[in-house]
This record gives structure tokens, sequence and C-alpha cells, in this order.
């Protein structure tokens, strides 16, 4: 599935509290994040972070080791939770920017 930014269309369209929607969708999609990262230690889950830049939330991780688990490696497959966890909660991003429109 290839990711679409269409956020500039739909923010020209519509008259949206941007504010509050990026800050929706950041709290959305952390806790997506979270609820498909792997856990021992919690290391991984807790270098989960995102934050808003202009008209946009960008999603990463601070952990060292990050990348080999989320794209794999020659010994171990790849494990796309922030992918994953961002696709779940596509319709509650949805839901937040119903909720987010000024009417």
């Amino acid at each position: 599935m290839k990711f679409v930014n269409n956020t500039k269309k739909i923010l020209q369209k519509y008259d949206v509290d941007k504010k509050s929607f990026f800050k929706d969708v950041q709290s959305i999609g952390l806790s997506g994040i979270n609820s498909e990262t792997p856990v021992k230690s919690g290391n991984l889950k807790s270098g989960n972070k995102a934050e808003i830049q202009r008209d946009a939330v960008i999603f990463f991780n601070t952990v060292s080791y990050f990348i080999f688990v989320h794209g794999g490696t020659l010994h171990q497959s790849a494990n796309p939770f922030m992918f994953r966890g961002l696709m779940k909660s596509r319709s509650d991003f949805v839901t937040a920017l119903v909720n987010n429109l000024k009417v």
C-alpha cells in the first residue's frame, strides 16, 4: 500500500482547526504505534515519538536498533510496527478531521 499525503489538499478544501487537528493526529498515531510495538524491556516503545512540523506530524523512534526491528535484517524478518499502528489508526484520523472542522 502506497501512502499519499493529501493533507494540504484537505486543509485547503475544508476549514479545519489545524492546531487541534494535528495534536489529535499526534496522539492517535502514537497510540496506534505503541499498541503495535513489540515489548521486551519497553525501551523500543519509549523511543516512539511524534513532532508537529508545519502541516504534518512526523513519527519516529529514537532507539538505535529501531531500524533493525522495523525494517528487518539478514537474520531477522521485518516487524513494521509503526506502519501497522498508523494503518490501524486510519479511521480515527478521519474522525479527528471531522471533529476539528469549523462549522
